[in-house]
């Protein structure tokens, strides 16, 4: 079928089943390029706001100036069928989406030898990419039977988790596991936020063999691997560093590469702008099926939308939440604090602490905090401890737990896990 008469299909399974009018959301003019099919859909969408029920007389009688006869012989179109409206729809913009496309590769060529012609061709395609996401609405049979089955299914096995597991057991208490959502582990340099998320990749990836897509702003990729090499083999760092291992750690370092090689972790340290990380993270999905998103870390994301440091982070925010609700996904993201925690006494980080943290304390599902207790004091009791305090959880409680953390490996663990070592 080609664009013309795909053009008259769509159109006339509007006055075929005149109930389609509340889908008409689901098309544009730009849609059309028949100088008359684009009027008619005008019309249409005009008429749809009226609430009068569609036929040929009261379309006509509202719009006079419309040619009878053609209208009528689109109207006839034999192959309408207007359960198969939503393949139409679907057909056609993917014709829109083709000319946009030669469009985008013209402008390209055209601006071949410029120094932007990436970023050009980068933004292009996502403004493709966000006209074709659908939006759809959802009746209240279809998401009840969805929140139902998902009760019977939590109650038929209660220890489940609703998320991804952490690998930390009062971790999973608290959050329910790592859920589909935007979440943000937060620290002063030095705390361990780099180090948690690289566990969290970690526990993710080679103990339930999920796919992790991993952005690191910050480190070199060989750098984050070697971290991970060492928090999996669990040497010292500067062992691994300085190569003076025992002949058992060499062992264990060989058996963590091997396992390493063999995960699912896709790594990238040479993205830096936000609408590059939210390409490759939707390219990772389709190719790969990731099963969750890291970013190292949110304030070394480069964004041009905004004024201000608290615009572009607002809107680096809202973009990652955007995310996680089309790739379905848990987004983690590192965040900075500001300098707050070293001018009080009492050093723990609040949420007030986040640079810039208005948009993301409202989009973020989860924010974790990191306290050392023994970095500011160095004869403190909690030494080998680290507070993690959920300071926003929207979906549970609040509150504090201790993991141990073994610093010659900027390693977390579960404080039972540091006892029995």
């Amino acid at each position: 079928m080609d664009t013309t008469q795909l053009e008259k299909t769509v159109l006339s399974c509007f006055f075929k089943d005149p109930n389609l009018l509340k889908d008409i959301h689901l098309l544009e003019e730009e849609d059309f390029l028949v100088l008359e099919h684009k009027r008619t859909f005008a019309n249409l969408k005009e008429f749809s706001k009226k609430g009068i029920v569609l036929d040929l007389v009261t379309y006509t009688t509202n719009f006079k100036q419309e040619n009878i006869v053609y209208l009528t012989e689109v109207i006839a179109q034999i192959n309408a069928k207007s359960v198969n409206f939503t393949d139409y729809c679907k057909q056609l913009k993917e014709f829109t989406n083709k000319r946009k496309l030669l469009q985008i590769t013209d402008k390209i060529n055209k601006n071949i030898d410029s120094a932007d012609v990436f970023d050009l061709a980068e933004r292009e395609i996502l403004s493709i990419r966000e006209t074709t996401q659908s939006k759809s609405m959802y009746t209240s049979k279809e998401v009840i039977d969805t929140v139902v089955q998902q009760t019977f299914d939590r109650a038929n096995n209660p220890n489940a988790l609703l998320g991804l597991d952490t690998g930390f057991k009062k971790l999973n208490e608290v959050l329910d596991g790592i859920q589909p959502g935007f979440h943000v582990i937060a620290a002063r340099p030095g705390m361990g936020k780099t180090s948690l998320a690289v566990d969290l990749a970690l526990n993710l990836a080679v103990k339930q063999h999920k796919k992790i897509g991993f952005f690191t702003l910050e480190m070199s990729k060989e750098q984050i691997y070697q971290k991970m090499l060492i928090q999996e083999a669990m040497i010292e760092s500067s062992r691994v560093y300085k190569a003076t291992m025992t002949d058992r750690e060499w062992d264990k370092f060989h058996k963590s590469a091997a396992v390493l090689y063999d995960s699912k972790i896709f790594i990238s340290d040479d993205i830096s702008k936000l609408e590059e990380i939210v390409s490759q993270a939707r390219r990772l999905k389709k190719t790969e099926g990731i099963d969750a998103i890291f970013i190292d870390y949110l304030q070394l994301i480069e964004c041009n939308k905004g004024d201000n440091e608290n615009e572009r982070t607002g809107n680096i925010s809202k973009e990652f939440m955007n995310l996680w609700k089309e790739l379905g996904v848990p987004v983690i993201a590192v965040a900075q604090l500001s300098r707050g925690p070293e001018q009080r006494t009492d050093k723990r980080p609040r949420l007030s602490d986040l640079r810039s943290s208005g948009q993301i304390e409202q989009d973020a599902l989860t924010v974790i905090m990191l306290y050392r207790d023994e970095y500011y004091n160095p004869d403190s009791k909690e030494a080998g401890k680290v507070e993690v305090l959920i300071e926003k959880n929207r979906f549970g409680p609040t509150g504090t737990i201790k993991l141990g953390f073994v610093a010659p490996m900027t390693k977390f663990l579960d404080l039972e896990r540091v006892a029995n070592r």
